[in-house]
């Protein structure tokens, strides 16, 4: 049978599956990072997988410039509206995405005000897509209706459990009325801010390529819409950027990288879940056309068993050193399977297809319809 034929008919016979897989590979999840102040930064952001870039509150570029390289990039601004942004997305034709309010609740605006500030933008901007930040994920409870999309900023390291960015994404999530939630995770260190008594010395560190990995996942699988990571510019020394610092740079860099090799999945979350998968575990399964993800995160402290199923050698381990489920799951003495304290595995299981023969009367049929 002619191969074009043969794709004719396939694609006449099964035009889901064929959808599917053309959504799939369609599918951009959001992955960006804030305070990106010059367009000069933008290639190597879009090399190591972001596709969203926060201006910082004013690009030291001129806008215009600054939002066309974006735009050469492939890279989405999300862009304080200071007028010079307004003029420079004036000027070039591209569609904003306002960041309207940074912590209004941490900064106890009321709703009205910013209802007021979004209001105003929608006028003018009739187009344009807001959004605001929250300190807390509780607290969307206050802001109910209010942007197009919410985005949760929590930093946990070294001050708090690391999981505790999944309780604040679920509290924001159940509020949210539909509007995605888009999860900021901690790249810095807390010494860069005063500490609330003075006197005291500053506390912080900024959290390893481990901390940020795991924090990334979980927000995966408690259903984030998309990651920001702050932040870019480093506030501890006057002018540098995260790039300055190689060891903080490639932590942030490999966990960007393995989220946007993964956005062909992450756009199809899977309404079902896997019920053999007990507690401490965490998981999210996530499909397309080709192949299964699942991502199964172990949010306690101590080492936690694994059910057998996922000794299948129709999982392929991502991102491992070794590729082998033993190696990935050691097993103990007697002979049961775990997963490290704050561990991450990602999963792929590919689909086998079944080849049909299609009869040669009805490639013929549908070439002459076609034809």
């Amino acid at each position: 049978m002619p191969i074009r034929r043969a794709g004719l008919a396939f694609a006449l016979l099964f035009p889901a599956a064929l959808a599917s897989s053309c959504r799939s590979s369609q599918t951009q999840f959001p992955i960006g990072i804030y305070d990106v102040r010059s367009k000069d930064h933008l290639e190597a952001l879009r090399r190591a997988g972001f596709n969203w870039v926060h201006d910082g509150g004013g690009s030291a570029d001129p806008p215009d410039a600054y939002l066309k390289e974006a735009r050469r990039q492939g890279i989405t601004v999300l862009a304080t509206p200071t007028e010079t942004m307004k003029r420079g997305f004036a000027e070039t034709g591209v569609k904003p995405h306002w960041y309207v309010y940074d912590e209004p609740d941490v900064h106890k605006v009321d709703p009205s005000h910013l209802k007021g500030l979004i209001e105003a933008l929608k006028a003018e901007w009739p187009s344009a897509k807001f959004g605001f930040s929250l300190g807390r994920g509780e607290a969307l409870k206050k802001y109910p209706s209010l942007g197009d999309f919410v985005m949760v900023d929590w930093y946990p390291v070294p001050h708090l459990p690391l999981d505790s960015v999944a309780d604040q994404l679920d509290s924001a999530k159940n509020a949210a009325g539909g509007r995605p939630v888009w999860m900021i995770l901690q790249a810095f260190d807390w010494r860069k801010d005063p500490q609330r008594d003075a006197t005291k010395p500053r506390i912080g560190r900024f959290p390893d390529h481990r901390e940020i990995r795991f924090m990334t996942y979980l927000a995966l699988v408690h259903g984030a819409d998309g990651l920001f990571y702050y932040t870019f510019y480093d506030y501890l020394s006057a002018d540098k950027t995260l790039l300055s610092s190689p060891e903080r740079w490639q932590a942030v860099e490999r966990v960007a990288k393995e989220v946007s090799s993964l956005s062909p999945w992450l756009g199809n979350p899977a309404s079902d879940r896997l019920p053999d998968i007990p507690a401490p575990l965490e998981h999210s399964l996530w499909k397309t056309g080709r192949s299964d993800l699942l991502i199964v995160v172990n949010r306690s402290s101590s080492s936690a068993v694994v059910p057998n199923f996922l000794y299948d050698r129709r999982w392929r381990p991502l991102f491992e050193s070794k590729r082998h489920l033993d190696h990935v799951f050691p097993r103990d003495g007697r002979g049961a399977g775990y997963i490290g304290p704050c561990r991450v595995v990602v999963l792929e299981r590919r689909r086998t297809f079944m080849w049909i023969q299609v009869p040669r009367w009805l490639v013929a049929a549908i070439s002459r319809r076609a034809g």
